[in-house]
């Protein structure tokens, strides 16, 4: 019996429907009152009703449509991820702050208004993200392929004929500049999350398909060359293959190639191996490659609890790589702790809400996501205290950046997205 070619039971799901304002979830309500409607409509045909009559019962049973559809949009209203929305308020209005400091204090070596282009940015990215965040997410999953395709294109179009700058590949758009190699792990994570959602680690042609998916990248990582990009890129991926339920060798043996071409790619560039040997000892070369190092590590060290005001000129890169360095060196030791121990609390809870994602799908994006800002952020603050090399990496919605900006607030949107939808398993529109 298909009941929904019945124009009772349509005109009677559509009413309901109406007054459920989320229209994500009225696939999931018309199939839920279509089976409780054939049950019943079984159990008065069983009572030796006609089959329209035990239609238009059975709808009367099942209450008045608007009062049920007030019922049900109450139990499915959207949700909204409170708690994300505030640590992002809280640490761009930070990272603002942050900027107008060194903007007005002139402590960058060159003119940069870095305060106005940031606000320009952020509410630029803000308009993003509200609109993402009112999308459903799962329409991405269908392009997925084409997401990647597309970023992969542009990347090597950026390598042959794009402009270099500190030795990225730039697209040039009008007056804007986007360092692709920097954006792709963004990309890739969402492009790679719809194509490893459901995937069958048990069939060996799938696997060889999933493996080239990933090696293509790195290879174009390498060659860009861009380390940073490669470091956050291969950390999302591997937590991609961990939520997708690849087995553990099967992770290794993914892992193997690409370990040994980035040793390789060292081990082929003196230069390179130097910046590792440098990180390890900077006072070998103190007033060339380890330079940096000792002006961060004095910079952190002579902070003190409070700070010693705006006054850090010895270190470049204020804005941006050395944003850490500067909290700490200008507000204290305390402002650089309470920064590191919310931006833990930050990552505990986006954790949790991959564990409370009901959709594969969401649950990869947020769990590849959370893992790009996770893993460049305490890059970012280890490497300004001197633990870790120094690489391209920035601090996410604190360091100057315009693409970089635009992007995570993208991301946010994207998550926020997936949160609003977060107890939604069924895909299928009836």
């Amino acid at each position: 019996m298909n009941l929904y070619q019945n124009q009772n039971v349509v005109n009677y799901l559509d009413k309901v429907c109406a007054q459920v304002k989320c229209k994500e979830v009225h696939y999931v309500i018309k199939t839920e009152l279509l089976s409780h409607l054939e049950e019943r409509v079984e159990e008065f045909i069983a009572k030796g009703l006609a089959e329209n009559e035990a239609i238009e019962q059975a709808t009367k049973h099942m209450g008045d449509p608007i009062s049920v559809g007030i019922q049900l949009h109450n139990t499915h209203k959207p949700k909204i991820d409170w708690k994300l929305i505030f640590f992002a308020t809280l640490f761009l209005g930070f990272g603002l702050f942050t900027l107008y400091t060194i903007q007005f204090n002139d402590l960058l070596r060159y003119d940069l208004r870095v305060f106005y282009n940031s606000a320009l940015y952020v509410l630029f990215g803000a308009v993003i993200l509200v609109l993402l965040s009112n999308l459903d997410y799962r329409k991405y999953q269908k392009i997925s392929s084409y997401i990647y395709i597309v970023t992969i294109a542009i990347w090597v179009f950026a390598l042959i004929f794009g402009r270099l700058e500190a030795g990225l590949p730039y697209i040039i758009i009008g007056p804007f500049s986007v360092n692709i190699a920097g954006i792709s792990p963004y990309l890739l994570t969402i492009a790679l999350a719809g194509l490893l959602t459901k995937h069958d680690w048990n069939n060996r042609k799938s696997l060889l398909i999933i493996w080239a998916l990933f090696l293509i990248p790195v290879i174009l990582y390498l060659a860009s060359p861009c380390f940073s990009g490669l470091l956050l890129f291969t950390s999302a991926f591997g937590v991609l293959l961990y939520l997708s339920r690849a087995k553990l060798y099967q992770i290794a043996l993914t892992f193997i190639l690409p370990i040994i071409m980035a040793v390789l790619a060292v081990l082929s560039q003196p230069y390179r191996m130097e910046r590792f040997t440098i990180f390890l000892n900077p006072e070998v070369d103190p007033g060339g490659a380890g330079y940096l190092y000792i002006q961060i590590t004095e910079a952190v060290k002579a902070a003190g609890y409070f700070g010693q005001g705006f006054n850090l000129s010895a270190v470049p890169e204020l804005h941006t790589d050395f944003v850490f360095t500067y909290v700490v060196y200008t507000f204290g030791w305390l402002a650089g702790i309470l920064l590191f121990f919310a931006a833990m609390a930050f990552f505990i809870h986006l954790f949790k809400v991959v564990k409370e994602v009901r959709n594969q799908y969401g649950s990869l994006l947020i769990g590849g996501l959370a893992t790009l800002l996770l893993v460049q952020s305490f890059w970012h603050i280890f490497m300004n205290l001197g633990c870790l090399p120094i690489t391209g990496m920035s601090l996410p919605f604190i360091s100057y950046g315009g693409s970089q900006v635009v992007v995570q607030m993208l991301i946010l949107g994207i998550i926020l997205s997936v949160y609003r939808l977060k107890d939604i398993v069924l895909l299928n529109k009836i």
